[in-house]
């Protein structure tokens, strides 16, 4: 026989609370939840400042004169041309009364969607109550709004040197803002070096869209205080290339000169090639005119001594070939003899037909090498205009009627292009 089951055991129960008892419980929170409810609510839409406010741009209560702002911000965005826009402000400034007020409303508000709009329009119209709300937004914390204020206050009254180099650090992080900074050193007649200094370093930044309007707005002719600077950015690879373009707008100097040649002695056989390609202006001088030579007679890279042959080239150096360039690579005498022909001498032309007209020991010939007759073909085509191919006797027959070179521009070279 099986033992008799025992009865499950259950838990013990609470004692239920009366029906009475629970329904005042059940009312109370209930009513509890809606009020919280409906003071949120009330809260997100009658505080200026919530996050539904910061996000339109709106207060319950706007500033009178607040739609016809709008409606002008609309019309002003609308329009492109910059003599539109300055006749629109002009035509404007019967109502700049009735503007100001919510003009400022929007300005003291850096996170309003128009903010943008109203700092350019605030500028254009020339009210001078918007530099303190402009300042105070370009101190906060809202990206968005620092570019606008900067232009429109720049405009309203121009800031210092200190107040713009105070800035820089921001701007390296910040496109928009970097932009509108180099905008302002551009608006200066004469910018003070300290100032340029500023925006040269800003070819460091990563975003390709200020690099390039740092070559756009910079001035044409640079201080001799930057020289170091432009140097010293040659290694890196974000800014090298703009560096090396810009040292091209620096008045070569016994200074900056010597800090080019110093620079040049130290630097890669690549840094230095491409640094050659944008010092014209440099290579006038004796100085460095006399690198150039040690460079192209040395026994550096061929492309190296090619880039400081045509920079010899460019600036049409009289000075006769060392000795022993007759030995040279194909592609240097092709470069040496286009250095010949600029300086008018015939033993220029001479080499390069027999840079085409050489047979080889039978190897298959080099890129250099091929690269060094295509050159010379071109160049013979353009002197004698004859057909790039044309037969090497041809251009030899073509060559004994000389007696001088032909008033022809030569074409830069493919490689340096």
């Amino acid at each position: 026989m099986r033992p008799p089951s025992r009865p499950a055991l259950r838990p013990a129960l609470r004692p239920a609370l009366p029906r009475r008892q629970r329904a005042p419980v059940a009312r109370w929170l209930t009513s509890l939840t809606v009020t919280g409810a409906v003071a949120a609510i009330v809260l997100l839409i009658a505080w200026p400042e919530s996050p539904l406010h910061r996000a339109t741009g709106r207060r319950q209560q706007l500033p009178v004169g607040y739609d016809l702002l709008m409606s002008r911000l609309d019309l002003r965005h609308r329009t492109v041309l910059a003599d539109e826009r300055s006749r629109q402000a002009e035509q404007w400034l019967d109502v700049v009364d009735t503007l100001q007020a919510p003009l400022l409303w929007v300005l003291a508000r850096p996170y309003h969607e128009r903010f943008g709009d109203a700092a350019e329009l605030a500028a254009a119209l020339g009210i001078a109550d918007a530099a303190d709300p402009l300042r105070l937004a370009l101190d906060s914390s809202e990206p968005r709004a620092l570019a606008p204020a900067l232009r429109a206050l720049d405009r309203l009254h121009p800031l210092d040197d200190a107040q713009i180099y105070d800035l820089v650090p921001r701007a390296a992080t910040d496109q928009e803002l970097a932009i509108a900074l180099l905008e302002c050193v551009a608006s200066r007649p004469s910018p003070t070096p300290e100032l340029l200094k500023a925006a040269v370093g800003l070819l460091q930044h990563k975003a390709e869209a200020v690099r390039d309007k740092a070559l756009a707005l910079l001035p044409q002719e640079l201080p001799a205080q930057v020289t170091a600077q432009l140097l010293a950015l040659i290694d890196d690879p974000v800014a090298g290339p703009c560096a090396i373009r810009l040292l091209q707008r620096v008045p070569p100097s016994a200074e900056s000169v010597q800090a080019m040649i110093d620079r040049l002695a130290v630097a890669d056989a690549d840094q230095q090639t491409a640094v050659l390609a944008s010092i014209d202006r440099y290579a006038q001088t004796e100085p460095v005119r006399k690198l150039l030579w040690d460079l192209a007679a040395g026994d550096g890279p061929t492309p190296l001594r090619a880039a400081a042959l045509y920079g010899l080239e460019r600036v049409r150096d009289p000075q006769p070939l060392p000795g022993g360039a007759e030995r040279w690579p194909p592609l240097l005498r092709y470069h040496a003899a286009r250095l010949r022909i600029v300086t008018g001498n015939l033993d220029g032309i001479e080499t390069l037909i027999d840079l085409i007209g050489a047979t080889g020991d039978g190897e298959p010939p080099t890129d250099e090498e091929r690269r060094a007759i295509a050159g010379a073909r071109l160049a013979l085509s353009r002197l004698a205009r004859r057909a790039p191919h044309a037969d090497v006797q041809e251009f030899r027959d073509w060559f004994a009627t000389l007696t001088a070179v032909p008033d022809v521009e030569l074409q830069p070279p493919q490689a340096m292009r």
